[in-house]
């Protein structure tokens, strides 16, 4: 594997630890006090929403975007093969979440926007991966000599 695409491989899976870590706290906070005590959150701002409590909610940040954030830096962490399809999946997870928590309860707090850049980042850095390890998988022979051996310069 290239220097630089395990880098951006790291890079990706420091974005994706703090999605989840972000993700996992938030939800276990909205689950273990679904009146949004935890984290300052008034059940008001659920007015007009499908919910009555932060329990649903919380459930589904804890679980999918913080298990899906979580899975996808291990992978991008291990150099799995999947890494990029995850980071697309985890990327996007964010994007929709915040895009959904926006037109339910509207604009609420400033880590709205940061948190739908960082599916983006997440989104765009996976392509690249994925970009990159199919170019890899293309050439596997590009910079060798007869036997596999590398080239002497």
């Amino acid at each position: 594997m290239h220097p630089s695409l395990i880098g951006k491989l790291r890079l990706l899976a420091a974005f994706e630890l703090f999605a989840a870590l972000g993700a996992l706290y938030g939800g276990f906070a909205l689950v273990l006090r679904p009146d949004g005590g935890l984290l300052g959150m008034p059940l008001s701002l659920l007015a007009g929403s499908p919910f009555g409590s932060y329990f649903v909610p919380g459930l589904l940040l804890l679980v999918v975007l913080g298990g899906c954030n979580a899975a996808a830096a291990i992978l991008a962490f291990l150099r799995h093969a999947g890494a990029a399809i995850a980071a697309g999946v985890a990327g996007l997870s964010l994007m929709i979440w915040i895009a959904v928590q926006v037109q339910l309860l509207g604009y609420i707090h400033p880590f709205q926007p940061i948190i739908f850049t960082v599916g983006l980042i997440i989104m765009a850095l996976g392509a690249h991966v994925f970009g990159a390890q199919a170019g890899e998988r293309r050439r596997p022979g590009v910079g060798r000599g007869a036997g596999g051996a590398r080239a002497a310069a």
